[in-house]
């Protein structure tokens, strides 16, 4: 059973190392139901790094998160903002060779845009996450 410990300083890195724990139980969920196959290392190394890299280049709080695997070893993490609903989801696969992609929502229903972005680095998350909080109605494809 893993765990990770974190050495927390600041209110912005509290959200990052809260946002990597959470990453991190997902390895320990699979370890509790066996009949579910969880993270690779492949993921959970990718994921982070790429959290990591993206909480170093934000200049608020790193948002909380859920994230789930997809029974072949990828994780699912995702991010919700207030009104305009945003949504932010990051996929890495189980394997490199398989796609990585971010997806990105704005509104619901038959006005809800959505984009999917091949771009998957810290750097284009940090962006995402940034459209994200931002709340002045800038819309996902221009964000």
């Amino acid at each position: 059973m893993l765990k990770h410990v974190h050495n927390v300083y600041n209110e912005q890195d509290t959200g990052l190392a809260l946002a990597i724990d959470h990453i991190m139980e997902l390895r320990e969920e699979e370890a509790d139901e066996e009949s579910i196959a969880g993270p690779s290392d492949y993921a959970l190394s990718t994921t982070i790094d790429i959290l990591k890299e993206a909480g170093s280049l934000l200049s608020f709080p790193f948002p909380r998160l859920t994230a789930s695997t997809d029974g072949q070893g990828g994780i699912h993490t995702y991010w919700r903002g207030q009104e305009p609903v945003r949504k932010v989801e990051l996929v890495i696969p189980g394997q490199a060779d398989h796609p990585h992609y971010m997806y990105y929502q704005q509104g619901k229903g038959s006005s809800a845009t959505f984009t999917v972005e091949m771009d998957v680095t810290g750097v284009a998350l940090a962006h995402r996450l940034q459209w994200l909080v931002n709340q002045n109605g800038a819309n996902a494809t221009n964000g």
